[in-house]
C-alpha cells in the first residue's frame, strides 16, 4: 500500500480502533486453531499400543474376560454435532473479521462510500424534515391571512432541484386557484432549463419588421437598447418580445415575463 493510502487510513480510523482490530482477528484465528487442533478426536499411536497392551495382559490374567484378544482400543470419541458446528461458526466469524479488516487497510474507498451514501441519506432527511417544517410555517401564515393552505405534494413540485419540464409547469398552473399568489412568487425564485428556453419561439429582426416601427416595443424591456435589424429576439407566451440573450439569462435565473410577471414557460 502506498504511503499516501496509510496515511489516509490513519487520519480517518482511531488508533485504539485498529489495534482493536487486529486484536480481535488474532485472537478469533488464534481460538480456532486451538480448538480445531487440540480437540482433534484422534490419539497418538503410541498411547492406543499401550491401551492395546495392558487389555492384553489384562485378559491372560484372567480367561474370564469376555474381551477378545484381538480387540482394539477405538480411537477417542468422534467430534459431536455441536462441536463442528461450532468449528464452522468460528471459521465464518473469523472471515468476516478478517474481511472488514483488509476492506479498512486495504480497500479504503469502500469504507468511504459507504460513510459518504450514509451521510448523503441523513442529509436528504434533513432536508424533508426542514422542507415540511417550512411547509407548515407557511400555510400557517396563509391560514392566518384567510388564505387556503397549499399542499406539500405542490410546494415539492416547485422546489425540487432538478430543472423543471413543461409538463411541470403545466400542472404548476392547475394549482394557480389552491395557492393563489404563491404560485406567481415561487415561480419567480425557479430558473427554466435550457432545452424549454429553446422551445421558445424566436426570430432574426428584419428592416420591415412591425417591432421596429412599433413606439411601445421598440427597445428590449432588460437591457434597455433599442433594437436593431438583424438582432435575434425571442417571444414569450404573453407575446411580450426581447432580445434573445436578454431574456435568456433571465429565464434562466426566474420564468417569468419581466413586463408582466406571466409565466414564461407554459
Amino acid at each position: 500500500m502506498s504511503a499516501s493510502r496509510w496515511q489516509a487510513l490513519r487520519q480517518r480510523t482511531p488508533p485504539w480502533k485498529r489495534v482493536l482490530y487486529v486484536v480481535g482477528l488474532a485472537s478469533c484465528l488464534g481460538l480456532y486453531a486451538y480448538i480445531f487442533f487440540y480437540f482433534s478426536p484422534d490419539r497418538s499411536r503410541d498411547v492406543i499400543y499401550k491401551m492395546n497392551a495392558e487389555r492384553q495382559a489384562q485378559y491372560e490374567a484372567e480367561r474370564n474376560s469376555t474381551m477378545p484378544p484381538d480387540a482394539e482400543i477405538k480411537t477417542g470419541k468422534s467430534k459431536s454435532f455441536a462441536s463442528r458446528l461450532m468449528d464452522v461458526a468460528l471459521i465464518l466469524y473469523s472471515l468476516n473479521i478478517l474481511t472488514r479488516f483488509l476492506i479498512r487497510v486495504w480497500l479504503p474507498g469502500a469504507a468511504r462510500s459507504r460513510l459518504e451514501r450514509r451521510a448523503q441519506r441523513l442529509l436528504r432527511e434533513q432536508r424533508e424534515e426542514r422542507f415540511l417544517d417550512w411547509v407548515d410555517g407557511l400555510n400557517a401564515q396563509r391560514r392566518f391571512h384567510g388564505q387556503p393552505p397549499i399542499s406539500v405534494e405542490s410546494l415539492r413540485l416547485v422546489m425540487r432541484e432538478r430543472d423543471m419540464t413543461g409538463e411541470d409547469y403545466g400542472s404548476l398552473l392547475q394549482f394557480h386557484e389552491e395557492a393563489g399568489p404563491a404560485v406567481g412568487a415561487l415561480l419567480n425564485q425557479i430558473g427554466a432549463s435550457s432545452e424549454e428556453i429553446a422551445r421558445l419561439p424566436s426570430r432574426t429582426l428584419t428592416a420591415t419588421d412591425d417591432i421596429l416601427t412599433d413606439h411601445h416595443q421598440s427597445r428590449c424591456a432588460i437591457c434597455l437598447e433599442n433594437y436593431q435589424a438583424g438582432e435575434r429576439i425571442r417571444t414569450v407566451p404573453c407575446l411580450h418580445s426581447f432580445h434573445s440573450s436578454c431574456i435568456d439569462q433571465w429565464l434562466a435565473d426566474r420564468a417569468l415575463c419581466p413586463i408582466c410577471k406571466q409565466p414564461a414557460i407554459g
